[in-house]
This record gives structure tokens, sequence and C-alpha cells, in this order.
């Protein structure tokens, strides 16, 4: 029987084809009320299948174990909710090994102290053969497979358990609830999605979502030339929330302020991205709203959610979640992320390295009256990093572009120690004087390197529409790592595919 799943599982990712990937075909040869009712169809199946038991059952008990205030009432919660996930780790291959060869069950793992027995598990151990990590019997009932935006050329297969996309959206409304945002106020999603062509034309590159009372508008049409039509369509569809990529509500922003157009929204949630002080800035003052910023993965091993006060939250019964001290920051606020996922019992990663930083500035206590644990801010991906011919690594170069107009957008690209490539996209107000200061900026935060600026119309986004704010192809020195190796090189996963 088991045998016979697994083979199932892996057959299923050697043949992607999906019923939504021919309703995408159909949608891009109709015209556009019909590509609303079409996307309006969609959503609404998509509604009820995500907004059953399971969500309004985990809903009702966040809202009530957001007021917890006893650390051991967190530590105990936090129990119940790992038993299962280690229970299903336990019929992975790896875990199964790896367990065995330390010579302990699962019933050693029953408290987040228990945890550190394990070792560290980084990513590339998972991508090299994700399906030794995913437990069959969770899977029995069906699973979906989700992608990692693959920006280092390896995207990372990760399966889902059938009630996790329930749990997660659980999650995203209770942080909506924060500030009084209901389940049917209006909102624009300007993210990743291919609402209409790329190569279209068309004026009106967005579309209605009826069934969630949204206006999805394209991000990939925004530009200098069709930045008017944007806020003027916001303005008359009047919003409560913006749902964004920062990068997306950023170049928006942009426009706006160098276009002299008005555009007010009163909340934008961001996540996916980075968002860095100066987009938040320039999103704020421009767009008018309060930014809640939301960090996740696909992985779907940690949240860090902001609240209606600013506080970047660590979210509780959503992970186990540790701060390592990172290798080779001179930085002594600099943490790695490694975190142990309560949600997905299809694929649990233990201890598992994301790849991402924050910076944490001792234990403060929020406004908002949550106790949840609190982190100052969120750094991005190790190869967000520019590395200066000294050997620094140097992340959050948002700075060296505050006070200079003009700059629609920009992306900075390392392939060399001692070279800086900077692509910027420029609107009203940009010359030789402002890229000259640019170069500065960064010459002084960086050192002596070679910098060259390149003007450019628009810089391409990766997979899933993502925008990156710095590149480095950079070779790091490897990670002191206590991780075990995959002993399988497949490469496969269970379920129907879908993108994150």
């Amino acid at each position: 029987m088991m045998s016979q799943l697994s083979t199932r599982i892996r057959r299923s990712m050697q043949n992607p084809t999906t019923v939504r990937d021919l309703g995408k075909q159909l949608y891009t040869h109709l015209p556009p009320s019909a590509q609303e009712i079409l996307l309006s169809a969609y959503f609404f199946r998509k509604r009820r299948r995500i907004h059953n038991e399971v969500f309004h059952a985990k809903l009702t008990e966040l809202r009530a174990s957001e007021h917890l205030q006893d650390p051991d009432e967190f530590r105990a919660m936090q129990c119940v909710l790992l038993k299962p996930i280690v229970s299903a780790a336990a019929n992975t291959p790896h875990y199964r090994d790896l367990f065995a060869r330390l010579g302990i069950t699962s019933a050693d793992i029953s408290t987040p102290e228990g945890l550190r027995s394990l070792p560290i598990l980084d990513k590339d151990v998972v991508r090299r053969d994700p399906a030794q990590f995913v437990d069959p019997i969770a899977c029995a009932n069906g699973s979906t497979v989700a992608f990692t935006s693959g920006s280092t050329g390896s995207p990372l297969r990760v399966v889902l358990a059938p009630d996790y996309e329930a749990l997660e959206e659980a999650f995203t409304a209770r942080q909506c609830a924060w500030v009084g945002l209901g389940d049917r106020d209006r909102r624009i999603r300007l993210r990743g999605d291919l609402i209409v062509p790329g190569s279209s034309t068309t004026a009106k590159p967005w579309r209605r979502n009826f069934a969630d009372n949204e206006l999805r508008m394209s991000s990939y049409h925004l530009s200098p030339k069709t930045a008017r039509y944007y806020a003027d369509r916001i303005m008359r569809f009047s919003p409560q929330a913006l749902i964004a990529y920062p990068s997306s509500a950023n170049l928006l922003a942009s426009f706006v302020r160098d276009l002299g157009l008005k555009c007010r929204i009163p909340f934008i949630f961001t996540s996916s991205e980075t968002l860095t002080s100066l987009q938040r800035e320039t999103i704020e003052r421009n767009l008018g709203g309060v930014i809640l910023d939301h960090y996740g993965c696909t992985e779907a091993t940690v949240a860090i959610q902001q609240c209606e006060r600013g506080t970047y939250h660590v979210v509780p019964e959503y992970s186990i979640t540790e701060f390592v001290p990172t290798s080779g920051s001179t930085a002594h606020d600099v943490f790695d992320i490694v975190s142990t996922g309560l949600l997905n019992t299809a694929m649990p990663l233990l201890r598992y390295r994301t790849g991402d930083r924050v910076r944490i500035a001792g234990d403060q206590r929020c406004a908002c009256g949550r106790a949840f644990p609190s982190i100052t801010e969120i750094l991005g991906r190790d190869d967000d990093i520019v590395v200066t011919p000294r050997g620094d690594h140097v992340g959050r170069l948002d700075h060296a572009y505050k006070g200079l107009s003009g700059i629609a957008e920009s992306q900075i690209r390392q392939e060399s120690p001692s070279e800086l490539r900077v692509l910027v996209v420029p609107s009203t107000g940009y010359n030789d004087a402002v890229e000259a200061q640019l170069i500065a900026n960064l010459r002084s935060r960086l050192g002596d390197m070679d910098i060259l600026v390149e003007r450019v119309s628009a810089i391409p986004r990766g997979r899933n529409g993502k925008f990156r704010a710095v590149i480095s192809t950079i070779p790091r020195s490897p990670q002191p790592s206590r991780s075990t190796s995959a002993e399988s090189l497949t490469d496969v996963c269970a379920g129907s595919p879908i993108r994150r």
C-alpha cells in the first residue's frame, strides 16, 4: 500500500498539466467581460474550498490564542501543535533514518526544547530530494505542490497537506482583522498575477474578481504612461486595502509622486519580498496608507507579521522559531531564521534554515498588547547581500537611494567582488547629478568598488513576478552546517502543481 502510494506521488509530478492550466489557456482568448466571469467563478470555487470548517475553527482558535500572556501557555500550545508534525516526520524516509541514527523516537521530540536534539536542516538538502521529506500517509487524501521562486536557479518543490491552505488563510484573515479589515471589504491586488498577457497593449490591464470583491491589476503593465489610469481606477474603485508585492506598491507610489497623481488607500498589505525602509516611506507617503508587512516562505516553516502598531511579531501558533547567530556577519544583532512549521503535515521540516536574516534589538513589549515575540527588522536572504573586496557582507543598501529624486526603481547586481552594476529606471528629475550622488552613496557604504549605472526602461522580474533589489552571484564561504545529507538524488514530489 505504502509503495503504491509513493509511486503515485512520484508519477503525479511528471505530468503537471491540470484543469487549472487548461483554464488559463482558455482565459487568454476570451473578451474582458468573459475573463471576469471565469476569474470570478474560479475564485468562488476556491473561496468555498478554503473558507471551510478548518478555516473557521482555526480563525476562532487564533482570535483566542492571541490574547495569551503567560509564556508557559504559549509553550503548552506549541507542544500540542508540534506533536502531529513530529509524528508525520517519523513517517518520512529522511527523519525515519535520522531518528534511528540518533537513537531517538518521535516521543523524544515533544517540546520546543526537544527539537534542539536535531541538526539544523539546510535548503540544499531538501532541494536534492524533496520526496525524502514527504509523509505518504498525510498525502493519502490528496496534496498540492508549491514552488519556491527559484531565485538561485533551482526552485524547490514543497508538498502541502489538504488542509494547509485553509489554515494559512486563517492567519491572513487574523492579520487583516487587526486593522478592522473585513472579509468582504474592497481590495486591490497588485502582485505577480498575469491578469492580461504581457504583450497586451490594453488601456485597462485589470479585471474584477466579484467572488472576493477585489480588483486584480497587472503589475507588468504599470509604467509612467499607464500610471494615471491605474490611479484613476483605484480611486473610483475606492478600496479599503491594497494587497501587493513591496516592489509593485513602491513602483505605483513612485509614479503617483512623480506625476502628481492622487491615489489613497487606507491599508497596504505587503508580502513575498523584503520590504525596505525606503519602500515603506515611499508607499506610505504617496499612497496614504498604513503598511502591514508579512514574512513567510513557501516551505511553510515560519510566519512573521506586522501588527497595527507597526511591530514585527513572530507568530507562535504558526511555527517554533529560533534565531541563530549568522556566520560571517560582524553584526551582533543579525540572526539566521531557523524554524519548524506547525501547519503542514505533508512535508514536515524540522529546524529548517530559511536562508533569511533578521535583526533583533532586545526584548520589547508591543503596545498592541500581544505577547508575541518581536523582531526589529527583516533583512532578506543571504544572496541579497553585497560582498565588498574586503570580504564584508553589506545588506540593506536602500539607504543609498534616500533623498535622491527621479528613481522609479533600481536593482543592484554583483557578479565580481570588485564591481557592481546598478540598473535604474529613471523618472522625472533623474539626471547626471543624481546618478553621481547615487554612486557616491554606494561607495561610502561599500568602499572602493567599480560602480556602473545603467539606465533601463524596466527591470525584469523573476519567477511569479517577484522583484529583487540585489542579485549577487558571488560565492559565499560555506556556513557551518549540522544538517544531514539525503541518500537519494531524485527530485520528485506529490500532488497537482500550484505556484506561490
